[in-house]
């Protein structure tokens, strides 16, 4: 299940990201993001936290900023998204630390290496 305490279709913002530590899967509106898309085979969906099933169109890797730093597996298309979630429990599994305050949040590959420092 995907879990996100928005409702997901009705943001505005299809090239911005949410960093989202309730998210279970990194999921995406905009497809233009994508390199190439892989088509979902199959009857693939996602259950929001408001109950609605959403359709996975494809599933691909993405890579954030100019810089490439930060890739995401396995990131859900969902026509009619309007916003793009990165899952925090996610990138912490592989190993990214994240670090909030007030005004950014900064983004580490290691104890040291700040990768990205205005999500």
């Amino acid at each position: 299940m995907f879990d996100v305490a928005v409702d997901t279709l009705d943001l505005k913002q299809a090239d911005s990201w949410i960093v989202d530590s309730g998210a279970t899967k990194h999921v995406i509106g905009n497809c233009e993001l994508f390199n190439t898309l892989d088509q979902a085979s199959g009857s693939n969906t996602i259950e929001a936290i408001q109950g609605r099933i959403l359709p996975i169109e494809g599933i691909r890797i993405v890579s954030l900023f100019a810089t490439n730093k930060i890739k995401m597996n396995n990131v859900y298309y969902i026509l009619g998204l309007m916003s793009n979630f990165m899952s925090i429990g996610c990138m912490v599994d592989k190993g990214f630390i994240f670090i909030f305050d007030k005004h950014q949040c900064l983004v580490y590959n290691g104890p040291d290496q700040v990768i990205e420092e205005r999500i």
